[in-house]
């Protein structure tokens, strides 16, 4: 996903389609959109990503 997003650009098909699916393994609901606008919408978004899914805060994952 990172050599993708830095190769390629944030606003590329792979890009976004990637990130899209990432955003659909969210819980869906609020959890989702929380997600979505957190590290999908903004372009620097997915750089706040925490290494460990564990660290992504209860609102925007399980």
């Amino acid at each position: 996903m990172k050599q993708t997003l830095q190769s390629h650009g944030w606003e590329a098909k792979d890009s976004q389609a990637i990130l899209l699916t990432l955003s659909d393994l969210a819980p869906f609901g609020a959890k989702q959109r929380n997600f979505r606008k957190r590290y999908v919408t903004p372009k620097d978004g997915w750089k706040k990503l925490p290494r460990d899914p564990n660290d992504i805060p209860y609102g925007h994952w399980y």
